[in-house]
């Protein structure tokens, strides 16, 4: 039985939802380390459905920060350093 790779099945279905970017299998990987991060997996548990040797890889190089919680990081930050009288006024 062939192998199903990125060229018979994945590449067809990007370029049909109109995404310029080469994507293949791996790029699900990351994309599923991701999302289960987010929903507040633990890292145990991502490195074990990924089936990586140890968390390590997993957090390094499958698992990035989502937008939504780097924008609340960063709008966390910013609210420190207004001046308390400044955040009355509007």
């Amino acid at each position: 039985m062939a192998r199903l790779g990125p060229d018979t099945q994945v590449r067809p279905a990007a370029k049909a939802a109109k995404v310029d970017k080469l994507i293949g299998w791996h790029t699900f990987r990351h994309s599923i380390g991701t999302l289960l991060n987010s929903n507040g997996e633990s890292i145990k548990t991502i490195q074990e459905l990924l089936r990586h040797a140890n968390t390590q890889i997993t957090l390094e190089i499958y698992v990035q920060g989502d937008q939504e919680t780097k924008r609340n990081a960063l709008k966390g930050m910013s609210e420190i350093f207004v001046v308390p009288s400044l955040k009355k006024a509007s």
